[in-house]
């Protein structure tokens, strides 16, 4: 009797253990709210001019954009105000393949729409930020004009958008409904299909 008195304190102190544990890991995983001003640009007013619009088809996006990359996400840079209130964040990506345009690009930048500074964040509606790590198909347009944060000045600047940056998650490319009307007949297939898709395309005969 007296063992099992003397068992009973260890096993509540080991309960409050634990249970205070959980809830602080609970707290250091629990997702963190952007606080301050919160400005939501629409995909259509936040489309760059330079983009193309309005594309009917995969083949006519491949065909009206001088680049596109298997790339990953290598890094973020602070973001930047832009004229009208809005933010820009630059992304840093590592070429994985090129699949249209010079074969030597190891790296480039994207110009991205949104990002956060202190007091204000600043997001594209229905989109979530790019994050280290990903790995998109993107087609690129020039980003002429824009100003980067980014410190090496010599890395080659691009814009994309949500209509025509695709995103491969475990080898396979995922449509958003930003892309469901003109690939949504590519939804599942391995990234290695949907390139070869972009480089038929582009070694087609212009029409």
């Amino acid at each position: 009797m007296k063992r099992s008195s003397a068992i009973q304190p260890v096993l509540l102190s080991l309960s409050l253990i634990f249970t205070v544990s959980f809830q602080l890991q609970s707290q250091q995983t629990k997702p963190q709210l952007p606080s301050g001003r919160i400005t939501v640009t629409s995909n259509e007013s936040g489309r760059p001019p330079s983009l193309p619009s309005a594309v009917k088809s995969l083949d006519e996006l491949v065909r009206r954009v001088p680049v596109v990359v298997e790339a990953d996400v290598q890094g973020i840079f602070p973001s930047t105000p832009q004229d009208g209130g809005g933010l820009q964040t630059d992304v840093l990506f590592r070429v994985v393949r090129v699949l249209k345009g010079d074969e030597t690009l190891k790296q480039f930048v994207v110009s991205q729409i949104g990002g956060s500074v202190p007091g204000h964040t600043h997001l594209l509606a229905g989109v979530d930020p790019m994050e280290v790590g990903e790995r998109y198909i993107l087609f690129l347009s020039p980003a002429a004009g824009r100003q980067s944060t980014l410190p090496a000045r010599d890395v080659p600047r691009f814009i994309s958008s949500p209509a025509s940056t695709f995103s491969v998650k475990d080898g396979t490319i995922q449509i958003t409904k930003e892309l469901q009307e003109i690939a949504k007949e590519y939804q599942g297939l391995t990234s290695d299909q949907f390139a070869a898709e972009v480089r038929f395309m582009v070694a087609a005969p212009s029409r």
